[in-house]
């Protein structure tokens, strides 16, 4: 580790940031994981944890939970979020598109949001890209009355896809 960030804290102190994937899957109780009832944003594909420290810092009245398909950005996010103190933001390691299939109840959240996702350019990785038609439904069904999509992408044409 650089000395630039510091060492990483052992995984005793970063599990009250780490939500891990029971099996076989269910939804989540979000009042039961957060030990409060708020309402909740998801983020999917949270990279490094930038909007995530920055939200849960900005608005300690929600509850946010990041899932990021790769491991090592999960556990440096949860170093992020556990050096600050952040009790309101979970980090989970898994694929953004079946999390909200088999984890999030309908109906239950206040915003998502999905900051430039990959597009996956080629026709044999299309099977990758986050947005397509299943993913929109599950967007729909996971979002409260009223509830907010929150998409960026720098890609023109992805864009136009997904509106």
């Amino acid at each position: 580790m650089s000395a630039r960030r510091g060492p990483r804290l052992p995984l005793e102190e970063l599990a009250p940031y780490l939500l891990e994937l029971p099996d076989p899957p269910a939804p989540f109780d979000w009042s039961g994981v957060f030990g409060a009832d708020r309402p909740v944003e998801i983020e999917i594909g949270f990279g490094k944890g930038l909007f995530l420290v920055n939200a849960g810092e900005a608005r300690p009245d929600l509850h946010f939970v990041g899932v990021e398909i790769v491991r090592k950005y999960q556990l440096f996010t949860a170093t992020r979020l556990a050096k600050r103190g952040l009790h309101n933001v979970r980090v989970a390691c898994g694929d953004g598109r079946l999390f909200l299939r088999d984890r999030v109840a309908p109906a239950s959240l206040h915003a998502l949001h999905v900051y430039f996702p990959d597009p996956w350019w080629k026709k044999r990785h299309e099977k990758r890209r986050l947005f397509t038609a299943e993913f929109a439904f599950e967007c729909a069904r996971v979002l409260r009355p009223g509830g907010v999509l929150h998409f960026v992408t720098d890609v023109e044409d992805y864009f136009h896809m997904v509106a």
